[in-house]
């Protein structure tokens, strides 16, 4: 695993499931943690590759395997002054071993 490209410290959400006193789910995430990783855009051939599998992925981050990262997650990135989330859509342990997570995210615009 390449070190020094992991250098984007993100921080790892999970939503809180909590609901209202109406019994409406709220949009509350929970913090499991912080996780190195690398942001890329994907090229063409990667992008159709992506959205065999789900559709909405425009953005791949490489993390190291800390926990298990699911579909209904999100990953903050605090970039300068602005904050960057990224819904995830899918993700792949590479060779199953734990060690790196490839995560397909959708960034959100805010």
């Amino acid at each position: 695993m390449e070190s020094g490209k992991r250098r984007h410290l993100m921080t790892h959400q999970t939503p809180a499931g909590t609901s209202s006193a109406a019994g409406q789910l709220s949009n509350d995430f929970t913090t499991l943690g912080n996780v190195y990783g690398s942001i890329r855009g994907l090229s063409g051939k990667e992008i159709d590759r992506a959205q065999q599998m789900k559709p909405i992925a425009n953005k791949m981050l490489v993390v190291r395997y800390e926990r298990p990262i699911y579909p209904k997650d999100r990953l903050l990135f605090l970039d300068g002054a602005d904050t960057r989330i990224f819904n995830v859509v899918s993700v792949i342990d590479v060779d199953e071993r734990h060690i790196e997570q490839w995560v397909m995210v959708q960034e959100l615009a805010l």
